[in-house]
């Protein structure tokens, strides 16, 4: 018996690593759950992603509808903004579709696959009238794929996860999580009151420069600006709150939320649009890393909570914001340089040069063309002098002796305008603790007309 003992032992053991291989190639292959058989791929979908007008998930709870319109899309029911990455995840994941395998166990008993009264249903409109439908089911017992059947048909697939799971997601998940979306370069006004009682007004001056009024007048960084804009705009809602509705009372509503008097409100007027009205409340939230508060735009009745963070760019000191660059001119747009330097500025530079730039090329005052790129490199410093620090008081802006400077640069642009350039004595160097050494830094002045 126990040399039998011994086989029967190592019968079990190969029994076992049999059953384990298998369950090994079961995990590695999808579709083996015994009710399918794999395909050589299948086409389900074929269609054009820019043809697709209007999506509609019909679900045992709701029904969905994503529709293109002159606005952009939207989503019913409530008609908001349609969340662009869900439009595009439809077509995309639709649009080329393959089967991976096809039932062969039962295919017309749909409800073993979730294909039955609770199934979604989606149909997909095209532009050229033509509705692509189906029936979206249940996960596979291995929750990669799903099980799926074309309308009208009986034949019920299975197809990977990505292309349906998404079906079955909550409705704010169809919405537009950005809900201030505007493009930057048409603003042309913003006012932001703050809190603390801090207020801030720029205002855009030509085609991109922008100026503050409040609470300082001064011409500011037009980066800057923009980056404000752009936070404006990029904000997404970590959550829907609620919908206002018609017959409430709206303060009240907004009072609840401290958005009837709110922590701070932030305007952007436009050239070509309605202007942006962000209200921001109190404090949805304060767990590490969210800072949350309420937020409405407008009159719109939806009430978003969303990272309030924003505020730290806009109640920053407002002086951060001064325009550094002092010559407000492109380099590629000169047309003529008039330089004058004194012998006080160093050896042998005492002296004056009129260049102009005729068809392209820079020449001297008598006409010859001046050889080399030296003019080029001359143009590009004198429009990229930034200043690292501003001289505010008046005694130590006398010391710079910009009313005998050491140099002088008078530039015209192709538009004729015409700026000044003042290089005065030497400032306070400027400390570089990185490399341990000081930084010569001269004081200058700029004015243009």
């Amino acid at each position: 018996m126990k040399a039998f003992k011994g086989s029967f032992y190592a019968a079990v053991g190969l029994l076992l690593v049999f059953v384990g291989l298998r369950l090994l190639e079961a995990d590695r292959i999808p579709e083996a759950d015994g009710f399918i058989e794999t395909v050589e791929p299948t086409s389900i979908f074929r269609f054009e992603k820019q043809d697709v007008v209007r999506i509609e998930v019909r679900r045992p709870e709701d029904t969905l509808e994503l529709s293109d319109g002159s606005d952009g899309w939207t989503v019913e029911p409530g008609g908001f903004r349609a969340s662009r990455s869900m439009v595009s995840r439809v077509k995309h994941q639709l649009h080329d579709l393959d089967a991976r395998a096809q039932v062969i166990a039962e295919p017309e008993s749909f409800a073993l696959y979730g294909l039955g009264e609770q199934a979604i249903e989606v149909n997909v409109s095209l532009r050229s009238g033509e509705v692509i439908r189906f029936a979206a089911g249940d996960p596979n017992p291995t929750s990669v794929s799903y099980y799926i059947r074309p309308l009208p048909g009986d034949v019920v697939y299975t197809v990977k996860k990505s292309a349906v799971d998404f079906y079955s997601f909550t409705p704010d998940s169809f919405r537009e999580p950005r809900f201030a979306i505007f493009d930057a370069k048409d603003a042309v006004r913003m006012e932001a009151d703050l809190p603390e009682g801090r207020r801030l007004l720029l205002q855009r001056d030509g085609d991109s420069d922008w100026s503050m009024l409040e609470p300082y007048q001064m011409e500011v960084e037009s980066d800057r600006v923009r980056a404000l804009l752009g936070r404006v705009g990029a904000l997404k809602a970590q959550e829907f709150v609620r919908e206002i509705g018609e017959d409430e009372d709206v303060d009240a509503e907004r009072a609840l939320y401290g958005l009837k008097d709110p922590t701070a409100r932030i305007q952007i007027s436009f050239g070509s649009r309605d202007p942006i009205d962000l209200r921001i409340g109190r404090s949805f939230s304060e767990q590490a890393g969210e800072n949350l508060s309420y937020m409405m735009v407008g009159e719109e009745p939806s009430i978003y909570a969303a990272r309030d963070n924003l505020l730290e760019d806009y109640t920053q000191d407002p002086k951060n914001f001064r325009n550094r660059a002092l010559v407000r001119m492109q380099a590629e747009d000169l047309r003529e340089m008039e330089i004058w330097v004194t012998e006080e500025a160093g050896d042998e530079a005492d002296g004056r040069v009129l260049l102009r730039k005729i068809n392209d090329s820079w020449k001297w005052e008598d006409g010859r063309p001046v050889p080399g790129s030296t003019p080029k490199r001359v143009a590009a410093r004198l429009t990229g002098i930034r200043a690292n620090e501003f001289v505010d008081d008046p005694a130590e802006a006398a010391k710079a002796q910009l009313d005998r400077p050491l140099a002088k640069a008078k530039l015209i642009d192709a538009e004729g305008r015409v700026a000044t350039v003042l290089l005065g004595q030497l400032g306070p160097p400027l400390v570089d603790p990185l490399e341990d050494r000081q930084i010569e830094r001269y004081c200058a002045m700029f004015a243009i007309n």
